[in-house]
């Protein structure tokens, strides 16, 4: 029966194979893609299919000997595909892989790239920083010639690549919408005019200009391998992408090709490539491009300038719309493109809140994405924890837990197991249920490996705010607790620092009111931006409890945070005059703390919140943007990177 279905694969070609082997992958059959993808050892395709099996493997689990295994598996594919450069057709060796394969290789060497930096930036030191940043440099530039290589060959051959509906004729998501493609509240149409390619500004690659189909891009004449001071501008039939002036090579280059471009003096021939396979090209490329790009964008300000420098550029618009373009491809990319988008619209612009507390922003892109992916997908452990983010930030939160639980019992690894559990604990917080969040959590400081320290304080007050310390362990046990040491993390730092807020003596542990535990579990729900997940019921609640916290050292963790958590939820619930009020009380409070105290993060996103609301009406806009920019006097608060990332957004929007 192998046999018989082996000779049947055999016969499709191999990107189609990979498909469907990362579909055995997303649907929870890991060792059939396995076995499917070394059924091929000799296909670059297959073989870079297995390598993203064990990526995803090693990002799951986070085993020392998955890791390895992945990193040499990457490192493998990568060199691989370096076989086919320009060393090769400058000796002379006749090429044996056709203009397609080669452009196909270089993306896969820029995948296996990106791949491998991802992994190296987990090891979590100073040296895997460097080193990743390294190997990320290596995959932009490889994305970014190989995606103007390509596009050059589209707009020859099919015409200009347009993401709303291209030449293919295959609908993107939204496209009479204009969905799937900003970030910003009112989800307008993409300006695809803002959006240049830019020049190619590397020496272009001999095995680019000779294939065995006698192709040479419009963009490569002799003057693009062969210096010359008195060499004449390219004509406008030659300038498709615009480069700059190369550097000599070698004589034995200017040989070589003094025999070979006489073919230019009839013009640049088309490329020999068919129109699907131009298509399933751009839209492979566009991939990890517009993930890189996408990820980048999301980098903190300071850090932004850092990788401008080095070359990086990160536009969130374009990677979007790359994403959304590479999602309809027909390759294995494109169930990867699809969970990008996922993570980015139900996790990423909540988490950031780049939409302010509109965390429904993007659950219309979203909801559509997994109804289409759950035709195919439908017991998929990853597909279901996504399509349980969508129902927890539409506030339904019972059909959430339910897409959890469904994603627990259909998952064959442990981490996608226990990060959907901490999604069911959230559920419970959400829903202000601190016993039933307390026994989650409780299980979670158990089982996980990685965030003890982080479920042991949730545990904590969640215990707290139910009345129930005594229950979850003894308070010798609890003060282990208080000894975490940060790593320098922010969330280690948040951590650290609550801690010290909590008292270490038993008699003043046990002694400590319901309500001072309850304003830590508002607080947490605040920072993580889930309040505006909340049912009107319990904002209402939390806006009592804050009511009832006002003034009363006692039952205050932080002075101004019961006004901070109050106005928030008040904005929530649209009372934006009342929350103002609440900001503005919790500032005047506050206005005699250090801009570095332990609490100075209450002052920060008080003033975040204030100028947020003031920026939006003209009449106050100026007073807005300034209560914005006073952020910047107050350092090294809690998610502080979090928060500048938030500020860039909205002055942005607002310039």
């Amino acid at each position: 029966m192998m046999a018989e279905m082996s000779d049947h694969q055999s016969t499709e070609p191999y990107w189609k194979m990979a498909r469907s082997g990362v579909a055995l992958l997303l649907n929870n059959r890991q060792e059939e893609a396995k076995a499917l993808f070394r059924q091929y050892p000799d296909s670059n395709i297959m073989y870079s299919g297995y390598a993203t099996v064990m990526f995803i493997d090693a990002l799951m689990s986070y085993e020392e000997d998955r890791l390895n295994l992945a990193v040499e598996t990457l490192k493998e594919t990568e060199k691989r595909c370096c076989g086919s450069g320009w060393l090769r057709y400058i000796r002379g060796k006749p090429p044996d892989l056709n203009y397609a394969e080669y452009l196909e290789n270089q993306i896969i060497k820029a995948d296996a790239e990106l791949y491998l930096a991802t992994l190296t930036f987990l090891q979590q030191d100073i040296s895997g920083y460097f080193k990743g940043g390294w190997i990320m440099r290596k995959s932009w530039k490889h994305y970014q010639q190989t995606y103007n290589e390509i596009l050059a060959i589209y707009k020859q051959n099919i015409g200009d690549l347009d993401f709303d509906g291209d030449a293919s004729d295959q609908p993107e998501v939204g496209e009479n919408s204009g969905e799937c493609t900003t970030s910003s509240d009112t989800e307008q149409e993409l300006d695809l005019d803002e959006q240049k390619v830019e020049a190619v500004t590397d020496v272009p690659d001999p095995a680019v200009a000779v294939t065995q189909n006698g192709y040479i891009p419009k963009s490569l004449t002799v003057n693009s391998f062969t210096h010359s001071s008195t060499s004449t501008a390219p004509s406008s039939a030659s300038s498709a992408i615009p480069l700059k002036k190369s550097r000599s090579f070698s004589g034995t280059l200017n040989r070589y090709t003094q025999g070979l471009f006489n073919v230019i003096d009839e013009g640049p021939k088309v490329v020999d490539i068919d129109r699907a396979t131009i298509i399933r090209l751009m839209r492979a490329v566009s991939f990890g491009y517009g993930l890189l790009q996408l990820g980048m964008s999301l980098l903190p300000p300071s850090v932004l300038k850092l990788t401008s420098f080095l070359g990086f550029q990160g536009n969130q618009k374009s990677g979007l719309e790359k994403l959304v373009y590479a999602r309809n491809g027909e390759d294995m990319r494109s169930p990867m493109a699809t969970l990008a988008l996922l993570w980015y619209h139900t996790i990423v612009r909540p988490f950031f809140a780049l939409d302010g507390n509109n965390v429904q922003a993007g659950v219309r892109i979203a909801t559509t994405l997994i109804a289409e992916a759950m035709q195919e997908y439908s017991d998929s452990a990853i597909f279901l924890f996504f399509k349980g983010r969508i129902d927890r930030l539409k506030s339904d939160i019972s059909s959430a837990i339910q897409s959890f639980n469904a994603s627990i019992a259909n998952s064959n690894h442990r981490e996608i197991r226990i990060l959907s559990q901490h999604e069911v604990g959230w559920c419970y917080l959400i829903q202000l249920e601190h016993e039933h969040s307390q026994n989650t959590f409780l299980y979670l400081k158990q089982q996980s490996r990685w965030s003890r320290g982080f479920y042991s304080y949730i545990c904590l007050i969640s215990a707290g705010a139910n009345e129930s310390l005594q229950t979850i362990c003894s308070f010798e046990d609890l003060k282990g607790m208080f000894t975490v040491s940060p790593k320098g993390s922010q969330l280690d730092e948040y951590l650290g620092r609550r801690y010290k807020c909590c008292p270490i003596e038993e008699e003043l542990f046990y002694a400590k009111s319901s309500l001072f535990w309850k304003l830590l579990v508002y607080e947490l729900l605040y920072l993580w931006n889930s309040l505006p997940s909340c049912n009107v019921d319990s904002l209402k609640t939390v806006i009592n409890d804050c009511e009832l916290a006002n003034g009363n050292e006692e039952y205050v963790p932080f002075l101004g945070l019961s006004e901070l958590i109050s106005g928030s939820a008040l904005c929530i619930l649209k009372e934006y005059e009342r929350g103002i009020t609440a900001f503005r009380k919790c500032l005047e409070m506050r206005s005699n703390c250090s801009v570095q105290g332990c609490d100075s993060h209450i002052t920060a996103f008080a003033l975040y919140e204030l100028g947020r609301l003031l920026i939006r009406d003209p009449e106050t806009k100026d007073e807005g943007r300034l209560t914005l920019q006073q952020i910047s006097n107050y350092k090294d608060y809690d998610f502080e990177q979090r928060l500048s990332i938030r500020i860039h957004s909205i002055l942005k929007q607002y310039a």
